[in-house]
């Protein structure tokens, strides 16, 4: 029994998309947020920047 090469290939494509999504696991934070690496364990701090709604400064910690 041959899988053909497309099946094959989208099944790679979608094994892919979940790890890459699945990665970062984000916790929210008065003021801030903290992301959590799953692959690495590291964790990130991120704080609200006061000059831009909606955008963040990052740091690992």
């Amino acid at each position: 029994m041959n899988i053909p090469t497309e099946i094959l290939a989208d099944a790679l494509i979608i094994g892919a998309s979940i790890a890459l999504t699945s990665r970062w696991s984000v916790s929210g934070l008065g003021g801030g947020t903290v992301l959590l690496n799953r692959w690495t364990g590291e964790v990130v701090w991120c704080a609200q920047a006061d000059t831009t709604p909606g955008r963040f400064n990052c740091q690992a910690r």
